[in-house]
């Protein structure tokens, strides 16, 4: 087992940004609730201005089906990965000869396991 210091995902984040101001903010939000979307919820940020939160989704597909939704309405929303840092934890594993991972990416998923050539943690 390694460890490393690094960027860790938290998930797909559904947002509209670049609104002008908190007229056009409270228009919209309105707009998304009664769309059906009554989890959005206006952000307002320094360095990024106003934007509203749709909602932090650990599936992809629950994130698009969002963004599809805003789409809908005529609301431009993207989807951005959300991380943040703290330590990583890796492990090896060494496969026997003739063996492949295929058991392994099937029962933990595409995502969790690297195959030694494509892995990019610590050595």
């Amino acid at each position: 087992m390694r460890s490393s210091h690094g960027q860790i995902f938290v998930g797909h984040w559904v947002q509209i940004r670049g609104i002008p101001d908190n007229l056009t903010a409270n228009e919209m939000l309105a707009k998304l609730h009664s769309g059906g979307l009554s989890d959005a919820y206006l952000v307002a940020s320094e360095d990024e201005g106003l934007y509203i939160s749709l909602g932090l989704f650990g599936e992809l597909e629950r994130a698009e089906k969002v963004e599809l939704q805003a789409k809908s309405l005529d609301l431009l929303a993207t989807i951005a990965a959300k991380t943040r840092e703290g330590t990583m934890f890796f492990v090896d594993i060494g496969l026997s000869p003739g063996k492949g991972a295929g058991a392994m990416i099937e029962k933990y998923g595409e995502e969790n396991v690297l195959l030694w050539d494509a892995a990019t943690c610590p050595q």
